[in-house]
């Protein structure tokens, strides 16, 4: 039993609490040091002591006095209150919740206690504690509203969703009618709208649609009421009047696509389960938005067939007039525009050509906006994107740098020469430039701290093209770790989300959390990283003893040059060291003076140490669990599972992962090469010998028989394949799997596989679509693919690569991958204008409107 304070001290005990929820730390640390000269073993003042500084950065001295405090008095529910919130601020919801449950065994009926053991629940997704824990909370306090409201939460997402219901009835019988106060109207209606939502989950849906006929006089939300209201006619069978909401809606918003999709359910024009429609329900579609681009012209969905014409239109008459077309017949005559209507009309038709895939054509007109106005900043961008994605990054980064050096005080012109350097491969240049808008020190550490994913994304594609894996490795890891914090950044809005009575919101937040690391930030940068493993794995570093035999087989001279190499380098990583070490106890003095900590220092800027990991697929492995988990249907994903697997030699999961490739994308190049790599795999496999063995090949001999194989494995696959290549003979990456399985099948067939991929002719697109009529549908991407595919792997064959890189260098003019003729690359010195002297600064805006995006 812990020692009573005399009334002095129990005051001062007071202060330090009330200094603590104020944040006076100093002031609670001179009152704890009070107490404790008098009292050293009072257990609640060194909780509290220690509970203090932690809040101030010491947490080595805060946990020994916590412990020390439970050491003195077990049975103070204080104490443990005190140690769960330690585990709290350091993430360890677990420990906390354990610290929580005895201090409740101490003392049952504390409020707060049961409060921050609620939130921890809800957070670590503990539903049935989080309903009893809310129960109990209700049952001390029921006069309280926001109690009502998260036992009603408490039950939905726990499933039980006719109780959560019940529990609102409930809590409107406990108010009178018509006496919610003006400035509470909005949070009441939120709750209507609730339960509502609450009954419609359930599938009482009649009984919503009655429930929000009568509450609709007392939502505020009447946007909301009309949504509800359409997906409720539609679910209750009176498809007409929902379709009379749906169109409603879209007279209200006509590019709400969700709207779109609503009026189509309505209708009987909803997909089937693999997303295919009849061609009955096609000519339905057809005439339904035929309907609708006339009578919305302006939606989103209208505009892709018709912004050609008006551009074009538009342009000619203001280059021959200096006028706007009129808007009708009988407009008034209007003065000329000014010359900057030219300049943007130039600027948007240059975004418009380049979409629709008029490269040529954008580039045309770009040009002619540069020479327009040679200090817009935004025309020299839209050149960077056009060269970009022509397969020009060497020059869309120059002239992302020109724009950019044209207002040096713009971050978002910054961030776009960054981004353009990082696809160029200039990190280092990347580096320095995004140096300008952080603070003062390593700019890394800057950058990780305001979780600027898409500069570690990008970057660490970058490093992964050129080969650097620590590098790669520590960019993807970082975006795992800010993704780790958003679900820590969660728990603020447990209560807030509660006291402002946004109840559908905060459910709606709750499940988006629980699938964050399915969105594509997080699932590019797993890839990324499992992708690193493997290369690391499939190229291990050379080991020393290698080193050493090949150092044997050196000349005298060449020794030399290697010892002096070698001398250099660890010069250069002990100035390194040495100036991290300044730094360090640099940042440790600053801290020490606030009273704080410094941050730890990377001690492993280049990720040596993450490369050096002994188990590489074991640690792939760790990423590939969550990334299956939250993303397992994407081909990304199938994709790395399946090389990790087949390097593990995970028969029964590389089976998994081809069964369901087969499922959710059957007709995917990815699923078609997968397939024919593992039943091969499983034919060049010796007989079984342990029963492990026996019984694993009884499960593949299974469902190779449900695949439609038989028992002679390459023939049955190259009958699939051929008929594989059949029905995709018209689409590029399909030809090349197609290519790259026959190869694999029959080495004897390599010349027909390379001859496959050779005979390939491009599509042209038709009227109607994205891309202008009579352009090519080939993308960049899917070409630089199959070349890979020419120069290495089954298909390799340098004759082969050579003449399909010469086939796409004309496809592709601006290609560096393919060095296409306008590539920068390939582009010749620029040539000076007539006139133009040495020096002349106003001449760099001018050599930026080239044709191929040189900026001397």
């Amino acid at each position: 039993m812990g020692t009573k304070l005399p009334p002095k001290e129990a005051n001062q005990f007071k202060l330090i609490v009330k200094s603590y929820e104020t944040k006076q730390y100093k002031k609670g640390l001179k009152a704890a040091d009070a107490i404790l000269k008098k009292f050293p073993d009072h257990g609640e003042t060194l909780a509290m002591k220690g509970l203090i500084m932690n809040c101030m950065e010491k947490k080595t001295q805060a946990y020994e006095l916590v412990r020390k405090g439970l050491k003195f008095d077990l049975s103070s529910h204080v104490c443990w209150h005190v140690y769960g919130l330690l585990y709290r601020s350091d993430r360890e919801y677990r420990d906390a919740i354990k610290c929580y449950l005895n201090a409740l065994r101490i003392d049952p009926q504390n409020q707060q206690i049961l409060k921050d053991l609620s939130l921890l629940q809800v957070q670590m997704r503990d539903t049935a504690g989080f309903v009893e824990s809310r129960r109990q909370l209700l049952t001390f306090k029921p006069n309280h509203r926001a109690n009502w409201l998260a036992f009603a939460v408490a039950n939905h997402i726990n499933g039980r969703l006719d109780v959560a219901a019940k529990i609102l009835s409930a809590y409107e019988g406990t108010q009178e009618d018509e006496s919610v106060p003006d400035g509470e109207k909005y949070e009441h209606s939120e709750m209507l709208l609730y339960k509502v939502s609450l009954l419609a989950e359930a599938g009482k849906h009649k009984e919503a649609l009655d429930e929000l006929s009568k509450k609709q006089a007392r939502i505020v939300d009447k946007l909301g009421v009309r949504e509800q209201r359409a997906e409720l006619l539609h679910l209750v069978g009176s498809n007409e009047e929902a379709r009379s909401e749906y169109e409603a809606l879209l007279a209200i918003n006509p590019d709400n696509y969700k709207y779109y999709e609503g009026l189509q359910a309505c209708m009987g024009l909803k997909p089937a389960s693999d997303g295919t429609y009849t061609p009955e329900q096609l000519q339905r579609l057809s005439d339904l938005f035929q309907g609708l681009q006339e009578k919305y012209p302006k939606s989103a969905a209208a505009k892709a067939d018709i912004m050609d014409r008006v551009f074009t239109e538009m342009l000619d008459s203001i280059r021959s007039s200096g006028k706007l077309p009129p808007l009708s017949d009988t407009s008034a005559e209007e003065d000329k525009e000014n010359p900057s209507v030219l300049l943007w009309l130039l600027y948007l038709m240059a975004q418009h050509l380049d979409r629709r895939g008029k490269v040529e054509e954008a580039l045309e007109i770009v040009n002619e906006a540069i020479t327009h106005t040679p200090t817009l900043m935004d025309a020299y961008l839209v050149k960077a994107r056009i060269l970009e994605r022509a397969g020009d990054f060497t020059a869309a980064a120059r002239l992302a740098d020109e724009a950019r050096s044209l207002d040096l005080a713009d971050r978002y012109l910054n961030s776009e020469a960054v981004n353009h350097m990082l696809k160029a491969d200039q990190v280092d240049l990347a580096e320095k430039t995004a140096a300008l808008f952080t603070k003062h020190g390593d700019q890394h550490e800057n950058l990780f701290d305001m979780q600027c994913m898409w500069y570690e994304l990008a970057s660490g594609d970058s490093y992964m093209r050129q080969k650097n894996y620590g590098r790669a490795l520590k960019n993807y890891l970082a975006l795992h770790k800010h993704y780790n914090d958003m679900v820590e950044d969660q728990f603020d809005f447990h209560t807030y989300c509660l006291r402002k009575m946004t109840l559908r919101a905060y459910v709606a937040t709750l499940r988006w959390e629980d699938h964050l690391h399915a969105f594509p930030f997080f699932c590019q940068g797993a890839v990324g990283a499992i992708n690193c493993y493997v290369a690391l794995h499939d190229r291990p570093v050379v080991k020393a003893e290698a080193k050493e035999e090949e150092k044997g087989r050196m000349s005298v001279a060449e020794k030399k040059r290697l010892q002096k190499e070698q001398r250099r380098k660890k010069e250069e990583e002990e100035a390194a060291a040495a100036a991290a070490a300044a730094a360090a106890a640099a940042a440790a003095a600053k801290a020490a003076k606030k009273g704080g900590s410094a941050k730890p220092v990377d001690t492993d800027p280049d990720g040596v140490k993450l490369t050096e990991v002994e188990d590489k697929l074991s640690e792939a492995s760790k990423h590939l669990s969550l990334l299956l988990e939250h993303a397992g249907s994407e081909l990304s994903s199938l994709q790395v599972a399946f090389e990790v697997f087949s390097r593990k030699k995970k028969l029964l999961l590389c089976l998994q992962v081809v069964r369901r490739l087969l499922k959710e994308h059957p007709e995917a190049p990815l699923t078609h090469s997968c397939l024919v790599r593992f039943f091969l795999t499983v034919r060049d496999l010796p007989p079984a010998e342990s029963e492990s063995d026996k019984i694993v090949r009884a499960v593949i001999d299974a469902e190779r028989a449900d695949l439609g194989l038989s028992d002679d494995l390459a023939a049955s696959l190259q009958q699939r394949n051929e008929a594989f290549l059949e029905a995709h003979k018209d689409s590029l990456p399909h030809r090349a799997a197609a290519a790259a399985a026959m190869a694999m099948l029959d080495t004897g067939l390599k010349a027909r596989a390379i001859a496959v991929i050779h005979e390939s002719e491009e599509p042209l697109a038709k009227s109607g679509g994205a891309l202008a009529e009579g352009v090519g549908e080939w993308s960049l991407d899917e070409c630089a693919a199959v070349l890979r595919l020419l120069q290495e792997g089954p298909l390799a064959d340098e004759a082969g690569a050579q003449r399909w890189k010469d086939r796409c260098a004309q496809r592709f003019p601006y290609s560096q991958h393919f060095k296409g003729s306008k590539s920068s690359v390939k582009a010749p010195p620029p040539v000076k204008d007539e006139g133009e002297e040495e020096g002349d600064e106003g001449s760099a805006a001018g050599s930026a409107a080239r044709a191929n995006g040189v900026v001397e």
